[in-house]
């Protein structure tokens, strides 16, 4: 049953991100949206205090200013139609920077390289729900509904954490001179460096130049059955070198 369950999210996810990923300006569009969702109650007060709000959509988006949030009455509805103007401007600039074949190429990768790391999130918040799904029967809930219900809400904050955090690379990604892709593209490993080396070429050129310093055990040997140096008494294959 499980297995069913795992699979048919897989395919609407799996949906929902290929046709996002052919409409790259429309998951921009839905990430400047869910931004001031997210603070629509407090743009609707009186005076309104914009700072942290900004603030997400500097690190977020890369717009560094709104004008409509420097009128007297802010208007939430404004304020989005010119967040989405900018940010879709950035885009194009950034397609343009990067040119628009490689730019195409690095979109799919990102989204891959997003997707991967938010379902692993996903499964693992999945198993922690089932594991403790039973709770809920105390507060007069049916286990089984509630699992439904806070699953299928686990899962939209996924997908709405996808596309925040795939608008987020492609506004703020860097072209990297002399930069080669390789040949073959992997999720983790060298691939996630590809990627965050465009994002920001001085931290990746930084940690390039550190070196690994091998691991060099001080101190005299200690055989297995020998007391344990820390002075418990034990030796040391049932105290400190138990797990060695």
């Amino acid at each position: 049953m499980r297995k069913v369950k795992v699979s048919t999210i897989q395919m609407q996810m799996s949906k929902c991100l290929e046709d996002n990923l052919k409409k790259a300006e429309m998951m921009i569009r839905e990430a400047c949206a869910l931004i001031v969702d997210t603070y629509r109650a407090e743009l609707s007060e009186k005076n309104p205090d914009t700072a942290a709000f900004l603030i997400e959509v500097q690190n977020g988006l890369n717009i560094k200013e709104l004008d409509s949030l420097k009128k007297d009455k802010v208007d939430a509805d404004e304020v989005l139609a010119e967040m989405q103007e900018k940010a879709l401007a950035i885009y194009e600039a950034k397609k343009e920077e990067i040119g628009e074949e490689p730019f195409k190429e690095l979109q799919r990768i990102v989204l891959l390289k997003v997707v991967d790391s938010k379902w692993m999130d996903h499964i693992d918040a999945m198993d922690e729900l089932k594991n403790g799904i039973g709770l809920r029967a105390y507060g007069q809930k049916d286990p089984v509904i509630q699992y439904q219900i806070e699953g299928s809400d686990m899962f939209e904050e996924m997908i709405n954490s996808i596309k925040l955090e795939v608008a987020k690379i492609l506004m703020c990604v860097k072209k990297r001179e002399g930069y080669e892709r390789r040949s073959t593209v992997k999720i983790t490993g060298e691939g996630r460096e590809d990627i965050d080396g465009m994002i920001n070429p001085e931290l990746a050129q930084e940690e390039k130049k550190k070196v690994k310093a091998p691991i060099v055990n001080e101190g005299p040997k200690v055989g297995r059955n020998d007391l344990c140096p820390c002075g418990s008494g034990k030796k040391y294959k049932n105290c400190c070198g138990k797990n060695a």
